[in-house]
């Protein structure tokens, strides 16, 4: 297939070294069933380190820089600065790309140039049999999960990229979605794959992180209430309980015990750490 888009791929990375080599080795292998394309990809590494910068001199059109350290919205934005690309596209350090991903990117742009976003979707790298594992699959569109997304520069640029006041990784890549969907066609596109580790979690390590994921819902909540139909904070509890809600009778229904307690966790316990959250207006 024939290319004359200049794309820049975007990977926020820490601590995953081994990891973003074969993310890097898939994307450089996707690339070649492309001819004439321009592309770079641009390296963010919050941990900055020399193993990193050695992926430089292994892979051609790979940039490492300094990432900010202030979560992985700023760190994506950070590699947007360094990228001369028309198009962006992002993934996560621990995605295999699949062997047709920038092929069927430069199709999509090139076939409807109406669009300012492209969705893709995640599909599990492999099934474990732990009730915790935790993996954000996507195989029917409707979430703008930030593992395989593609966003025009332009637009990126006039619509002020990804909010860093998302300190944690969750909503993040939604929020964006919203503000991209009022430019313009941002389609699903079940072609463009990218595959995903399930990644393998403990209770305390879930009931841990509560309160940032329970804050950080807050806040994409206080900011996007009017997109999603939400007039005041009566609303906004109802959708935390009820989303919450239908996945516990999901766990429940297929016997997911765990998954099941948390979630009940979270109705029983997170609802009051989200409330509080809720009333601390955060600058929107």
């Amino acid at each position: 297939m024939h290319s004359d888009i200049q794309l820049s791929i975007v990977i926020p990375t820490y601590q995953r070294i081994n990891d973003l080599i074969v993310c890097v080795e898939k994307i450089t292998e996707s690339c070649k069933y492309v001819k004439n394309i321009c592309y770079e990809i641009v390296i963010s590494d919050d941990e900055y380190s020399k193993t990193t910068q050695s992926i430089a001199s292994i892979f051609p059109n790979v940039k490492i820089i300094r990432g900010p350290n202030k979560g992985p919205a700023a760190n994506r934005n950070n590699g947007v600065k360094h990228a001369k690309g028309e198009w962006i596209i992002f993934t996560d350090d621990d995605c295999v790309p699949d062997k047709n991903w920038i092929s069927e990117i430069t199709r999509t742009i090139k076939n409807k140039r109406k669009i300012v976003g492209i969705e893709g979707a995640i599909h599990p790298l492999y099934h474990t049999k732990c009730n915790l594992d935790e993996c954000p699959v996507n195989l029917s569109g409707g979430n703008f999960w930030s593992a395989n997304i593609a966003i025009n520069k332009k637009v990126f640029d006039e619509i002020g990229g990804f909010d860093e006041n998302y300190k944690f990784a969750a909503y993040e890549d939604m929020d964006i979605y919203y503000r991209l969907r009022e430019k313009g066609e941002v389609p699903f596109i079940k072609k463009i794959i990218v595959y995903h580790p399930p990644r393998i979690a403990t209770i305390y390590g879930s009931i841990k992180k509560m309160t940032r994921i329970c804050e950080s819902f807050a806040y994409h909540l206080n900011k996007n209430g009017d997109y999603l139909n939400l007039e005041n904070n009566t609303d906004k509890i109802k959708y935390y309980i009820n989303l919450n809600l239908h996945f516990l009778l999901h766990y429940l229904k297929v016997l997911n015990l765990k998954q099941s307690f948390l979630k009940f966790m979270y109705i029983i316990i997170g609802t009051h750490i989200f409330l509080f959250f809720l009333n601390k207006k955060i600058n929107i």
